[in-house]
């Protein structure tokens, strides 16, 4: 849904309850291995939450509060309750009364325990991913190695933001997992030295991770069919092997076809002609790898969509900018480098300087696009890092944070600049200064004959020059929305 004012405002109350205990141990688990993922200010909300909640468990207390004792702005914290939600640490609900007016239920909810975090496909790629194998080592060391819900009246509707409306499943460009690799050779050893073969009885009978998708909706109906009929009258989805089949469907990317094969595979039934999740799971992991030569799919989080400043156009169509400034908001900045190389894969040079522009100058994807994009079409492709850097300077100096305003100072400093070349056109000397350069007349001949040889170009030479220069004008004012 994205934040928005007229979803929530500063003076809306909320309440705070826990769905089960929470133990010390448990905030360990989020801020060790919770918090490479979803960053410290959505575990600095959790915490706080919860030790609002210890204070006074029937508080009810407003988001100016909240955003006082943060020091952070309203649509931050909307943004990190969301990611809260995704990964299966709150659930939201708001509350409509009588009145009109809205108050929001904040569910916290333990993390996974350790065994079911490191058994988790999803969860232990992405921390290992994150914090690389020396951290990841020491976490899975320290972890695997043994030692009232308030009422209020009113409607209720589940706002809860799901793991896939946060997270988006990208096809493998990052972590490479090739048969026999250095990687592949440091996952068995840390399996072999600290299993996680308990995560599935930690999860439940179907191994499933605690978080839920919203999006990825299966046709049930059809997986049901397509089950064996040697399963007679248990031909049937429980809504645990349901959640679990969203989960690998969305991290695998896969279809309901596809799914339907799987379900098909003798291998994943167990010895009671049962629907064994473990098996599934594995079966279907075993599967990608060999599909994609080695290579684990990769989870980012999503790019939130800017809000445009236009009124869209009547009769429901978007013109040509506005569906380059959505394509600007979703895209990753590797995916909008790729999409220029005809998707050929980016450089690492390329990724550092994206990573760069992320993590130094906290800037937004959508507005890295259109950096990369401006610099890209105004240089002949190229990326010039000192430039890059230079505007992303005076781009985070301004606090530019939409598409809009980094499309704004795109035009503004392509017209400058166009200005500055004209005036230095103009202030420069027609003919060369006598001291600098030797008259025609006082050359020898023969130099004279060489020089307008090379200096002349013929009228094809001209032509086509021209053309590519016209060619290059007319791509950059088109994608500066100068013209259609």
């Amino acid at each position: 849904m994205g934040f928005g004012w007229k979803d929530i405002v500063p003076g809306d109350p909320y309440i705070v309850y826990m769905g089960k205990p929470i133990s010390p141990s448990d905030l360990n688990y989020v801020t060790q291995l919770y918090q490479p993922l979803i960053g410290p200010l959505s575990v600095s909300l959790y915490i706080t939450l919860y030790h609002e909640h210890m204070i006074d468990e029937k508080a009810c207390i407003n988001h100016r509060s909240l955003m006082s004792v943060m020091g952070t702005p309203l649509n931050q914290l909307v943004k990190a309750r969301e990611t809260l939600e995704a990964v299966g640490l709150m659930q939201t609900v708001r509350i409509f009364s009588e009145q009109g007016n809205q108050l929001f239920e904040y569910k916290l909810l333990p993390p996974m325990l350790p065994t079911a975090f490191f058994g988790d496909d999803m969860m232990s790629m992405i921390l290992l991913n994150r914090v690389g194998k020396s951290r990841y080592h020491y976490l899975r060391e320290k972890f695997l190695v043994r030692k009232n819900e308030l009422e209020v009246k009113g409607d209720r509707e589940e706002i809860t933001k799901g793991f896939d409306e946060v997270f988006s499943s990208i096809m493998p460009t990052e972590l490479t997992i090739a048969s026999g690799s250095e990687t592949e050779y440091f996952l068995s050893q840390m399996e072999s030295m600290y299993p996680a073969k308990e995560s599935y009885q930690d999860m439940g009978k179907d191994g499933s991770s605690g978080i839920y998708f919203r999006q990825i909706d299966p046709d049930f109906v059809f997986l049901e069919a397509s089950l064996p009929k040697t399963l007679g009258k248990s031909r049937t989805l429980g809504p645990e092997i349901c959640e679990l089949l969203k989960e690998l469907s969305f991290f695998y990317q896969i279809d309901d076809m596809q799914l339907s094969y799987f379900l098909q595979e003798p291998y994943v039934y167990n010895d009671h002609n049962e629907l064994d999740a473990a098996r599934l799971r594995w079966f279907i992991k075993d599967w990608y790898l060999r599909s994609h030569q080695g290579q684990q799919p990769v989870v980012g989080q999503k790019a939130v969509l800017q809000p445009s400043t236009e009124s869209e156009p009547i009769g429901g169509g978007q013109s040509r900018e506005q569906e380059h400034k959505q394509a600007l908001s979703k895209l990753s900045p590797i995916a909008l480098l790729e999409l220029y190389q005809d998707g050929g894969k980016a450089s690492p040079a390329d990724i550092k300087l994206v990573e760069e522009l992320t993590e130094h100058y906290k800037l937004v994807p959508g507005v890295i696009n259109v950096l990369l994009e401006y610099v890209m079409i105004t240089n002949n492709k190229q990326l010039p890092k000192a430039l890059i850097q230079k505007i992303a300077s005076h781009w985070k100096r301004l606090a530019i944070q939409t598409v809009d305003q980094a499309l704004e100072q795109a035009k503004q400093l392509y017209h400058d600049t166009k200005q500055k070349g004209k005036t230095r056109k103009e202030t420069t000397p027609k003919s060369p200064s006598s001291r600098n350069v030797l008259k025609k007349d006082e050359l020898p001949e023969w130099v004279v004959r060489q020089m307008e040889h090379k200096q002349i170009p013929s009228n094809e030479q001209q032509e086509e020059v021209d053309e590519h220069k016209k060619k290059e004008a007319l791509e950059l004012l088109r994608a500066l929305g100068e013209i259609d």
